[in-house]
């Protein structure tokens, strides 16, 4: 799924509630990552097509493997508790939705926009078929 995506790699750095930063980076290593969560931590072994259909679909477990992964790809030191306790929380639920959400679905348009384009700088338009 993800190659037939041609999904890019996206950065992104979020300010929390408190003030601090916090680097991510969506990247294979954040979506390998946020599969070991599902496995690790959730008990069950899905494919990160399921787990960003789960995102789409406003799963809070989907939106904390991500944003976990994207932290620890980006190079963040910090343990599931550490995590769970100082960065996902309600305070900053609405900020991580927002930028894991785009970054995922820029991730995925960055694909569509490759696919589209002719090589001298114009997007293909559709076919419409007849001539």
């Amino acid at each position: 799924m993800i190659a037939e995506l041609g999904m890019q790699a996206r950065s992104a750095v979020i300010t929390l509630q408190d003030g601090s930063t916090r680097r991510m980076d969506f990247d294979l290593g954040a979506l390998a990552q946020a599969e070991g969560v599902y496995e690790d931590r959730y008990g069950r072994v899905v494919s990160i097509d399921i787990i960003i259909g789960e995102l789409v679909q406003g799963r809070a477990r989907a939106l904390m493997a991500l944003t976990y992964g994207a932290m620890l790809s980006a190079g963040e030191k910090l343990t599931w508790e550490q995590f769970a306790k100082s960065v996902y929380t309600f305070a900053n639920y609405a900020s991580l939705s927002n930028v894991v959400s785009d970054a995922v679905l820029a991730m995925m348009r960055s694909g569509d926009d490759e696919d589209e384009d002719s090589g001298d700088g114009s997007k293909n338009a559709p076919s419409r078929g007849g001539n």
